[in-house]
């Protein structure tokens, strides 16, 4: 079992996946882009990259919404993507849906433990806003493996 502790709002949140049994891989499960989808990562990474991913900080909406989660995390996930680039100074469309996908887990956590709502149902939409959204964005040479 992987688990994460993590502090949002001054609250703590608890990241748990399943591993694999071979590897000890963390699994992201991603059904909801496709039945059985799921991806592996090592627990050491998947660990770094919730600490660089998850604010410190999201708050309330003014208006009561949630809208303003999702704003905040693209925003997060943006400052991933850009650290990113600049280390390696490219990014590969699997390394981008490795992102976006562990967004949906911290995001489906978010509002699971914070705000005591489901986020099953804006799965597949959020991934697929947050992945297009940033990969229409980069240059060619960006996307191709050195």
């Amino acid at each position: 079992m992987f688990k994460k502790q993590l502090t949002v709002d001054n609250q703590e949140l608890t990241i748990v996946l399943e591993v694999e049994n071979l590897t000890g891989k963390p699994i992201i499960e991603m059904g909801y882009l496709g039945k059985g989808l799921r991806q592996t990562i090592l627990s050491e990474e998947l660990s770094t990259d919730f600490d660089n991913l998850v604010p410190n900080f999201i708050g309330k909406s003014a208006f009561d919404d949630d809208g303003h989660v999702i704003m905040t995390m693209m925003e997060q996930l943006k400052k991933v993507i850009e650290s990113h680039i600049k280390h390696y100074k490219r990014i590969l469309q699997a390394d981008l849906g490795t992102y976006v996908a562990e967004t949906i887990v911290f995001l489906d956590a978010y509002y699971e433990q914070i705000l005591g709502k489901s986020f099953e149902s804006e799965k597949k939409q959020t991934f697929n806003m947050y992945f297009n959204f940033y990969f229409k964005q980069l240059p060619p040479e960006w996307k191709q493996p050195n």
